[in-house]
């Protein structure tokens, strides 16, 4: 986003495909995307020196009849002078996450980073409610 007028410059969605294997074959039996209709990116607020931007999930898996939603809603809170970056909200403790920031084109930079196989966490984490709290410090960028 511009940082003088909060327009974004990107607003990328997207979704990556399921495949369904069968274990014994390794044979895909089928595939399938969930749609990104349930993805936000947005509203972006200033407070102060501050920008914050928020982004939200809320995709199933297309090839699982009523499988719980994989769910986040997450602010990126960021400080264009001082050049630092921090997230907070929440998270289903299953899948991974992660959340990077870059500038003017730059390499991206990670602010937070979760991986369920260190909690033991597994596929149950991804039934209501969020069962991760996310506080990371800021990171500069």
């Amino acid at each position: 986003m511009d940082v003088t007028s909060l327009a974004p410059t990107i607003n990328w969605k997207n979704v990556g495909t399921t495949h369904e294997v069968n274990c014994k074959t390794l044979a895909v039996t089928g595939t399938g995307t969930a749609p990104t209709s349930e993805l936000s990116n947005g509203p972006i607020t200033r407070s102060g020196s501050s920008i914050r931007i928020q982004f939200a999930t809320a995709a199933s898996n297309p090839l699982v009849a009523l499988a719980p939603a994989i769910d986040s809603v997450v602010t990126f809170n960021i400080d264009p002078v001082a050049r630092t970056c921090s997230l907070s909200g929440q998270h289903d403790g299953f899948p991974g996450y992660e959340a990077d920031v870059t500038a003017d084109g730059g390499a991206g930079v990670s602010v937070y980073g979760y991986d369920p196989s260190v909690t033991g966490a597994g596929i149950g984490a991804l039934f209501p409610p969020m069962d991760i709290t996310v506080a990371s410090t800021p990171v500069a960028f």
